[in-house]
């Protein structure tokens, strides 16, 4: 063979070889792209993202619970953006699936439903109403104790309120200015605790506090304790007076209280209720504990009780009866009482005092129709 014809044989084995090695795709790259018909290559297809997917399972109408599960199943943690909640929020996704995706762990139950997803518990049936058979025809039915029907519609205003249901249960008793006379009587009230000290005189009264079950007596109430001449009186359980007043602060409810004449001279004095600091009892706690302490009557009817149509018959007084005043007629005895007299000078000239009242230092020695004012036993004044 000829020199130049086996040159032109090799250069076609080596370009032969060329061309079969454009044509065949390496192990391990890429193939290229698809060509269309038109010859352009085809678009590598996107898959949504999860948060995608869950916008299009909601929207689908897939209920919550059902896209948790599948949240729950994948078990995979997103780290989802301001811009993700976003767009769940957006998309109808509820604050539950969202809390599914970023733990799969969490309990969706745990989390608060916004409101319009509160889901009404279902309705209770109306319990059963036992046949209750009516009371005999002697014996009426009392209304039930609720502010309503005790002492009207509530005011809007707690310390009104208050003051209506108190003055309710224990009718007010109205007395003269200076505490010395009734002018109308409310009911009649019972003690139900021991050591509740009040004034004589009625010019000056002790205040006392009713706190954890106990009744303390305050600054007057220790001079009466300690000095037989303080003009007090500490009643005791069973013992009767009236309610002359009621007045609620913000801090505390109290009850003003005035007995009749034991045997010379009216007591008076206030029984107050302290509220728990920072608190604003309600009427029924109120009403609870003014009835630990006193009581009303009932042995007697309470004046607007009487029938006009059936007249009753007065029952006896329980207390003992107001003296009346002297006649306006009555002249002043005539004395020699004079300014700088003992005491016992002027009982050796006027005789025993129809009522002795004192106030602090003062000792008011009270005849028919004369007033007598001692300090340190001494006549100061005569009126």
């Amino acid at each position: 063979m000829k020199p130049s014809l086996l040159f032109s044989v090799a250069a076609n084995v080596v370009m032969g070889v060329i061309a079969v090695a454009q044509t065949t795709p390496t192990t391990g790259q890429p193939a290229p792209p698809a060509k269309t018909s038109t010859g352009a290559a085809k678009p590598p297809v996107r898959q949504p993202s999860e948060v995608d997917q869950v916008i299009q399972l909601t929207k689908a109408g897939m209920s919550e619970s059902l896209i948790i599960k599948f949240l729950q199943k994948d078990g995979k943690t997103l780290t989802l953006t301001a811009a993700d909640l976003l767009k769940l929020k957006q998309g109808g996704v509820s604050e539950k699936v969202m809390a599914v995706m970023i733990d799969p762990t969490s309990n969706p139950a745990a989390a608060v439903p916004p409101a319009a997803e509160a889901i009404a518990p279902p309705p209770v049936p109306p319990p059963v109403a036992e046949p209750v058979s009516p009371p005999p025809a002697s014996a009426p039915v009392a209304a039930p104790a609720t502010v309503g029907s005790r002492s009207g519609p509530s005011t809007g205003n707690w310390r009104s309120d208050i003051q209506r249901r108190i003055e309710s249960d224990y009718p007010i008793t109205q007395a003269t200015g200076d505490k010395s006379d009734i002018v109308s009587a409310g009911a009649v009230i019972i003690l139900k605790k021991n050591s509740l000290v009040l004034h004589s005189g009625g010019i000056l009264s002790n205040a006392n506090t009713y706190k954890n079950g106990r009744l303390s007596a305050g600054f007057l109430g220790g001079l009466c304790k300690n000095s037989s001449e303080a003009g007090c009186r500490t009643f005791v359980k069973g013992e009767k007076f009236w309610l002359t007043d009621v007045e609620v602060r913000e801090d505390s409810l109290t009850l003003q209280f005035l007995s009749d004449p034991l045997p010379d001279s009216r007591y008076s004095g206030t029984l107050k209720f302290p509220f728990p600091k920072g608190t604003q009892p309600t009427v029924e706690q109120m009403a609870a504990l003014v009835a630990e302490v006193i009581q009303v009557d009932t042995s007697t009817p309470p004046p607007a009780a009487a029938s006009a149509s059936a007249p009753i018959p007065a029952p006896q007084q329980t207390l003992a009866p107001i003296a009346p005043p002297p006649p306006p007629d009555q002249a002043p005895p005539q004395t020699s009482i004079s300014v700088g007299q003992t005491k016992d000078q002027v009982i050796a000239a006027l005789g025993q005092p129809l009522r002795v009242a004192t106030v602090g230092t003062k000792q008011i020695l009270y005849f028919s129709g004369l007033k007598v004012t001692l300090v340190n036993n001494k006549v100061t004044a005569v009126q």
